[in-house]
């Protein structure tokens, strides 16, 4: 449903959804919230940022850090499947 209507798959609606209730997460963090691998996660995160959903910045207090937030994109997309999850669970 999400694939067809919005063009993002079910682990991607996951970390959207994270990362809306988390904005600067860690990588790490967010696959363990997940429940997958850092390594699928970093893909997806990775493709994510390549379409424009997500955001990658350095965190000032450890440059070897990476925050990740939604994109105004990515915020509108959460939104969107958000109502779709609620009117499906009706």
């Amino acid at each position: 449903m999400y694939k067809r209507e919005l063009g993002i798959s079910r682990r991607e609606w996951r970390l959207l959804a994270y990362l809306a209730r988390t904005p600067d997460a860690s990588l790490k963090a967010l696959a363990a919230d997940a429940g997958i691998d850092v390594v699928v996660a970093s893909r997806t995160v990775a493709d994510m940022h390549s379409r424009g959903l997500v955001d990658k910045r350095r965190s000032p207090g450890n440059k070897r850090l990476v925050c990740l937030r939604l994109t105004d994109d990515g915020v509108q997309i959460h939104g969107k499947a958000k109502l779709m999850a609620a009117a499906y669970n009706r």
